[in-house]
Formats: structure tokens, sequence, C-alpha cells
């Protein structure tokens, strides 16, 4: 039984000694559809075609003219330019961090040293604030 087509399809069989079934099928692919994608792919190419007949044979080197690429060619170098020199700046950077990073861990310990300062300094801000507001509440004995 040939396939020649997308859709729907009867099938019918029969054996020797009579017994007969049927029953149908759809196909979302077939012939037709290659034909009908080849003749898709035919018309692009004529108006591909078309188009550059229609553009001229030098349209590409006067887009690019009219655009201004060779501004942007020179403009895209000193991007490039900045980019390697942001690359030597961050290199020397690093090897800067490198340098610190040997003294690191007296830089630490210094830090951890303001830290536990600060965190005494608060402590002892915050029971002086609570001594003060204590003393100051009316009926206080100890109050002025």
């Amino acid at each position: 039984m040939p396939i020649a087509g997308e859709g729907s399809h009867a099938v019918s069989v029969f054996d020797a000694s009579g017994n007969f079934s049927s029953s149908s099928y759809f196909m979302s692919f077939g012939f037709d559809t290659i034909r009908d994608t080849a003749d898709q792919v035919d018309e692009t190419a004529r108006d591909l075609a078309a188009l550059k007949a229609s553009l001229g044979p030098n349209f590409a080197t006067e887009l690019a003219g009219a655009l201004g690429v060779d501004a942007l060619t020179l403009e895209l170098g000193a991007i490039q330019r900045s980019i390697a020199e942001l690359r030597e700046t961050q290199t020397a950077l690093r090897a800067e961090v490198g340098d610190l990073g040997a003294r690191g861990q007296s830089t630490a310990l210094v830090l951890a040293l303001v830290a536990g300062g600060a965190a005494i300094l608060f402590a002892i801000g915050a029971g002086a604030t609570a001594l003060v507001r204590r003393s100051s509440r009316p009926g206080n004995p100890s109050g002025a």
C-alpha cells in the first residue's frame, strides 16, 4: 500500500478465510509536504535573486560607507586598546594585593582588635545609657 501524502488514509485487510477488517489513520507528513517545502525554497531563492538584482553589485560597499563602518572600526580599535589597558591595570593591582596578602595576617589581627574594641565601647555606652535612664526616672530614690 503506497503512502502518497499527508492526511487521512483508509486500510482494508482480507484474509483467505474471508475475514475482513478496515481502519484509518492520519499522516502529518507525505510527498505533498516535501513538494510544498521545495516550492517554498524555490520561491525564497527567486525573491533573494530579485532583491540582489535591485540592490546592485556594490550594495555591501555602499552600505558600509553610508553607515560609517570605517569610523566604527576605529572606535572599536580604541575600545579594544582600553580593554587591554584595563587588563594590565588589573594584573598590576592583583600583584599589589598579593604583596598585601603576605602582610594580611597582621592586618586581619589589627581589624579584629579594632572590632573588639568597638564592641567593648558599644557595651560600655549601652550600660551607661541604661544607668542614666534608670536614675532619671521620677520617684527613683537614687535620682537627683
